[in-house]
């Protein structure tokens, strides 16, 4: 037996928290008593969302419920495991073909759903009903390689690498100098390699899927370029702008400013070849802890004392120290 429902959303606020609840009539024959489903769901994206509700037989002492990813596909083959306790008492089990699991205990603090290239998800049981999950699909990185004029870099070579784990994926630019690297499982960070001819590589880390990872080749003798990300990688986000001051090493005096890009990037031209700088960047708008950062390694400091300094002629990456968010 089967049977479909719709709802249109098209009065439904955007960013609200709803929750869909279906259960058995009351007046159903105790013969057929199922688990009430409930979850919790949120329309923010605008998409459409389709969502499954299984009803499972009520067995006294079972938990059950379905695995799938976001578009509402059963997963098979899905890594289930409940655990309770400070001992972590656990059990495990694996969906079916139709991506349901069943846990033969209900004591559970917490279950856990896992499944190749997807990221794992937590669930908090709390009253009756089937505990479902909605795993995110696998994710990619793309971006461009140019040259300091802009334009595309052909056959680069891009390497993709794991931070946590062997995995690794290799592609080349096409023509125009875009890459694109699809299939990256969703829960993990990267960095991500360019290797140009006769360049040293460019390296950005703590990415993840989703980012777009864009690199510049080359450099003029009296110029100076880079990117601004906060500490996990991220690109400034709409709505913030950063601001670099550039110092002589040895004066106090600023001798240059510029604005990073939407994307983050920023160029510094008519530079002394022979003097070393302090940068500092500036981020307006944002929750960063600390907006104003010198540039060292591995993050940006509050202190001019702890400052690295730039030569003309490098690409500097600036990773500031705190999130854009604040948190």
């Amino acid at each position: 037996m089967a049977g479909r429902y719709l709802k249109d959303h098209e009065y439904v606020r955007d960013k609200d928290i709803y929750v869909i609840e279906a259960s058995i009539p009351y007046e159903a024959p105790e013969s057929i008593v199922h688990i009430p489903f409930t979850e919790r769901i949120s329309f923010a994206n605008e998409n459409d969302i389709v969502r499954d509700i299984l009803l499972l037989r009520n067995y006294e002492d079972v938990i059950c419920g379905k695995v799938c990813d976001t578009v509402g596909n059963p997963i098979s083959g899905a890594h289930v495991e409940g655990q309770r306790g400070v001992h972590w008492q656990r059990q495990e089990t694996v969906t079916g073909d139709d991506g349901i699991y069943c846990l033969d205990q209900h004591w559970y603090e917490v279950i856990i759903a896992t499944a190749p290239g997807h990221a794992p998800q937590e669930r908090f049981p709390e009253d009756d009903g089937a505990i479902n999950f909605y795993l995110e699909l696998p994710g990619l990185i793309s971006g461009h390689v140019r040259d300091i004029h802009g334009a595309g870099l052909g056959s680069v070579p891009v390497e993709i690498v794991s931070e946590s784990s062997d995995y690794m994926r290799n592609t080349l630019t096409d023509e125009d100098g875009h890459y694109l690297v699809d299939d990256l499982p969703a829960d993990d960070h990267y960095t991500v390699i360019a290797y140009a001819d006769h360049e040293e590589p460019r390296s950005e880390s703590r990415r993840r899927t989703g980012d777009e990872v864009n690199f510049v080749f080359g450099q003029l003798p009296d110029g100076m370029s880079g990117i601004v990300t906060d500490l996990e990688g991220h690109r400034p986000p709409e709505g913030v702008r950063v601001i670099g001051t550039v110092f002589e090493e040895a004066g106090d005096e600023c001798v240059m400013k510029t604005e990073a890009n939407i994307s983050g990037e920023f160029d510094l031209t008519d530079l002394s070849p022979d003097v070393g700088y302090h940068l500092r960047l500036t981020a307006y708008g944002s929750d960063m802890p600390v907006s104003a950062q010198w540039h060292a390694e591995p993050h940006g400091f509050k202190d001019r004392a702890d400052a690295e300094t730039c030569l003309p002629g490098t690409v500097v990456t600036f990773r500031l120290d705190g999130l854009w968010d604040g948190k």
